[in-house]
Formats: C-alpha cells, structure tokens, sequence
C-alpha cells in the first residue's frame, strides 16, 4: 500500500492518489511455478496469473494474462517468454500484448501496445559477450527501438567491467558507449 509516484526524477512530492498492491509466487511442483498479482487505486484495478514451466533440459517458458478495469473501460495484457541458459549459449526472448484499454497503477505516459525482449549471451575469453534488442510500440505514439552490445570481464571478487555499446531507433536516432 502507498501512493503512486509521478514523475520521479524530475519533480519532488508528486504523488497521485493511494492504491493497495498484492503479489504471491509459489513452487506447484518442482517444475512448475505460479504466481498471482492484484492492484487497486481510486481509478481502476487490475489482476493477473503466471506460469512459470520447466521444460526439461529445453529451457523455461513463461505465460502470463492479466486484466484491468478504470474509468476509461476493460483491458487486458498476455505475456510470453523463453529462456535457457547454459554455459556455452544463452538466450532469453519475452513478449507482452496489451489492449488499447489496459491500464496499470501509475501508467500515466504513452500506453505500451507491444513491448519485446530478446538477449544472447556467450563466453568470450575471460569474459562474455551479449547483444540485446528491446521493441516496443505505443497505442498512439512512435515505436522504440533499442539494440545493445555488452563485453563483460571479471577483475577480482564480484567486480566487474563492462563495455556497452547501444543504439536506440525512433523518430531520433541515439548511440551511446559506455565503460
């Protein structure tokens, strides 16, 4: 329970009105994990189921459904994912779907139509090397495009340095490198 925060990072106090938000994660069996979630503000509410599901030495697959009701009407969100990871190669790909009505406590910017995830990750030398790309799309806003490359080297201990190199596409082109 709380309040909801707007615009984080650029003002101070802008806090909308409360809500109440409940999340509960449990094994089924030793391959199968589910999850529930709730969340109610003055304006609406929302629900939602996930699984989690082991598929043998293949990888996880993840599904999801949600729903919401406001003021503005009914919607709903599904989610879909796939991860395996191992010591040679590594990949992860989660997509979600939402409807045009489909609101969250706190979704205040352009409504996310689709939103998309994909990683690779595999040994390179001491290190590791990753590419990422991460699509989205808006109900009635320009699409998003962010593309990413990571080199990653252990120093000592848990430290690490990483070299990144990204590139997001929309009505802007931005590249940035970082270490």
């Amino acid at each position: 329970a709380g309040a909801a925060r707007f615009d984080y990072g650029l003002r101070n106090f802008e806090y909308g009105s409360g809500y109440a938000t409940g999340w509960y994660r449990a094994g089924i069996d030793d391959i199968t994990t589910g999850e529930a979630r709730i969340e109610a503000d003055s304006s609406g509410a929302a629900a939602g189921v996930g699984l989690d599901a082991l598929l043998g030495q293949l990888g996880v697959l993840s599904l999801g459904l949600s729903a919401s009701h406001a003021d503005s009407g009914n919607g709903h969100r599904t989610l879909l994912g796939f991860d395996r990871s191992s010591p040679f190669f590594s990949f992860a790909i989660r997509s979600t779907w939402a409807s045009s009505q489909y609101r969250e406590i706190g979704d205040e910017g352009p409504k996310v139509r689709r939103s998309t995830t994909a990683i690779a990750q595999m040994p390179v030398g001491n290190g590791s090397f990753a590419l990422a790309w991460t699509g989205q799309s808006y109900q009635r806003a320009a699409s998003f495009d962010l593309y990413s490359a990571t080199y990653t080297v252990p120093l000592a201990g848990r430290v690490y340095a990483s070299l990144s190199v990204n590139r997001s596409l929309s009505m802007h082109t931005h590249q940035t490198s970082a270490l």
